[in-house]
């Protein structure tokens, strides 16, 4: 009975700890998925120095960001989610800005390396990560 107990319990701990390992990987995954989708949304963005200002021929839906934002909330990834919520307003900005001539490539350049700078550098909140309350 000491090995069948003994056998029982081991399958029971790893079965346990392999579904709470595989939801701590579906959840940084997700942050991923966010984060990668915001970074995607910033380099997809083509734009062309013309005379004083900037044209922009493709923009990209900037809208999404808020989208992403909420995502991030909802994940409990408040930090990502502020953060992508003030490159939202930046981005939003900034572009106005060249379009009317009143920002010049070079520096929207320097702000377009950075908004991908900072997404990169988001982190998850690992106590939502490495919570037991199932939330995808």
């Amino acid at each position: 009975m000491d090995i069948v107990s003994t056998t029982i319990t081991s399958v029971l701990t790893g079965v346990l700890t392999g579904l709470y390992s595989s939801l701590i990987i579906t959840r940084f995954g997700r942050f991923v998925a966010l984060r990668d989708e915001a970074l995607r949304l910033v380099r997809s963005a083509v734009y062309i120095a013309e005379e004083s200002k900037l044209n922009f021929p493709q923009q990209p839906e900037y809208k999404r960001m808020v989208l992403i934002s909420s995502d991030f909330f909802a994940l409990k990834h408040s930090k990502a989610a502020n953060e992508i919520n003030d490159l939202h307003g930046e981005i939003y900005k900034a572009t106005l800005e060249a379009q009317s001539g009143q920002l010049d490539f070079k520096a929207y350049d320097h702000a377009y390396t950075e908004w991908q700078r900072r997404i990169r550098m988001l982190r998850p909140n690992y106590r939502s990560l490495i919570t037991l309350y199932p939330r995808l």
